[in-house]
């Protein structure tokens, strides 16, 4: 009797787990559709976010230009990565600004992503 009570229960928590992770494989493919952007969405995100941060009017960033020109420190990068991680909806590795130094190479970089 107990047997048979133990597959009971265990059928009972695979038939459920299966629906949790249904469930949950739905709702990450919906937030991945829904934080897809555009190269040129991000380019203009990290324009302002960039400009706002660092007192830089927006006409004056380039957008090829090494951000530590600017002044991007790491603890700023740093900053940038959390925010620009919920504007996306997604992670970002917060080593973005060494690996693509520019707003141009970002934002090429996380489109494709």
């Amino acid at each position: 009797m107990q047997f048979w009570l133990n597959l009971s229960l265990l059928s009972g928590l695979f038939f459920w787990r299966n629906r949790l992770n249904a469930h949950f494989d739905n709702l990450q493919l919906e937030t991945m559709q829904k934080s897809s952007r555009t190269e040129k969405e991000i380019q203009n995100w990290l324009i302002s976010y960039l400009s706002t941060s660092l007192g830089i009017d927006s006409t004056e960033l380039d957008i090829t230009s090494n951000l530590e020109r600017y002044g991007l420190d790491s603890l700023a990068a740093v900053g940038m990565t959390s925010e620009l991680e919920d504007w996306l909806g997604h992670e970002v590795d917060p080593t973005i600004t060494h690996d693509y130094p520019t707003i141009a190479s970002i934002s090429q970089y996380l489109a494709k992503r």
